[in-house]
């Protein structure tokens, strides 16, 4: 079977279009992250369950609708409210999707420090 055709890499808009793009690769045979690497982005929960586990950018998912919320509210209650653009720290995940090696876990305190 040739993959004469497959990228290196694919990077998501979204974790849900990545965790699709893996189970069709994988359906045709290709490896992932052996052939083809794969990021997301979202950082939801499943993708830690699929196999690789997704490379993704997490965002803060809760505070995005905070933020959301208090505009709304602000427009119900009569506010001239103007399009803004803000920007929320997002975080990199890096899992084995990636074909990079996965973040080492923090290290637990010395019990002598």
């Amino acid at each position: 079977m040739g993959h004469e055709a497959v990228p290196e890499a694919v990077a998501c808009a979204n974790d849900q279009m990545a965790i699709g793009v893996i189970r069709e690769l994988q359906r045709s045979g290709i490896r992932v992250p052996a052939d083809v690497a794969v990021t997301g982005f979202d950082d939801i929960f499943p993708a830690r369950l699929i196999e690789p586990p997704l490379t993704t950018v997490a965002q803060p998912f809760r505070e995005l609708g905070a933020r959301a919320a208090a505009r709304l509210l602000e427009r119900i209650a009569g506010s001239e409210v103007r399009p803004c653009a803000e920007v929320l720290p997002t975080g990199l995940v890096v899992r084995r999707s990636c074909g990079c090696p996965a973040a080492p876990s923090p290290a637990a305190p010395s019990p002598t420090a």
